[in-house]
């Protein structure tokens, strides 16, 4: 008798069991679904351009790294495939080009042009449009094959058209580095020695590639008679007795190794 009844308990605590009303499942993580929770995914993303664009007004070759700005291009593409079609996300995409334009605006005016088409390629990822943006499209395109000069002194007589301006180039895109030596009114393949300004204090120089493009670089103060410390190789410099130095015609250049930014 016992063992019946322990048998109609055991089945009367399974059939209630089976009764008892389920937990309802948790539900999956939902993305954004209106204007603002699309803002709040794209703020933290476009903080890295942000930052490197602010840090670029003191120095106009702080730029995203190139592991930094693929990171960045991926969370937008990301974005804008999965939420390309939503009207919320479209609103959200137009007020962040806003964005986007003064951050590329501001790289311009800093002559930051890797940031600047940092942010025309977020913008077009987008797939907005702005005459601005096509505008500092091609500033940014035409400025970044203008290489960055450095002087590294002047070596020659007191006379202007004798004193030679030692300068080095470094294409932005590579990092290549070439040096030259010459004199005012002289080019290179895409440069022109405008004037030595004061007491060799800068050098102003022409773009040729876009006529009417000036800019003056500072140089350090050296002695005119005295060579600078860093000095092309085509430039005759005075050896110890016993010593041999290959003749070089002023104004030739000289490729250096390639050098990282």
């Amino acid at each position: 008798m016992k063992w019946f009844q322990r048998i109609v308990c055991f089945a009367v605590v399974c059939c209630v069991g089976c009764n008892l009303p389920k937990e309802p499942p948790k539900p999956l993580s939902a993305g954004p679904t209106t204007k603002e929770e699309m803002m709040k995914e794209l703020t933290p993303v476009l903080e890295p351009l942000r930052a490197s664009v602010q840090a670029g007004a003191s120095d106009p070759d702080s730029s995203l790294s190139p592991e930094q700005r693929q990171q960045v291009v991926e969370s937008i593409r990301k974005l804008q495939q999965s939420y390309g079609d939503k009207e919320f996300a479209r609103a959200a995409f137009k007020e962040m080009g806003q964005s986007m334009i003064e951050l590329a605006k501001t790289a311009g005016e800093n002559e930051n042009w890797q940031n600047t088409a940092a942010s025309i390629d977020l913008f077009e990822l987008l797939d907005l449009e702005s005459p601005r943006m096509e505008f500092l499209d091609r500033q940014a395109q035409e400025n970044l094959g203008r290489p960055k000069v450095e002087v590294k002194g002047f070596f020659g007589e007191a006379k202007r058209d004798q004193m030679f301006v030692i300068f080095n180039t470094i294409d932005r895109r590579t990092g290549q580095s070439k040096q030259y030596c010459l004199r005012e009114g002289e080019e290179t393949a895409d440069l022109r020695v405008v004037k030595i300004l004061g007491d060799n204090m800068a050098v102003r120089f022409e773009y040729l590639k876009i006529p009417g493009l000036f800019f003056d670089v500072k140089g350090p103060r050296l002695a005119r008679a005295t060579p600078p410390k860093v000095v092309a190789p085509t430039i005759p410099v005075a050896q110890p007795e016993g010593a041999s130095s290959p003749s070089a015609k002023p104004g030739a250049k000289a490729e250096s190794p390639a050098t990282s930014r």
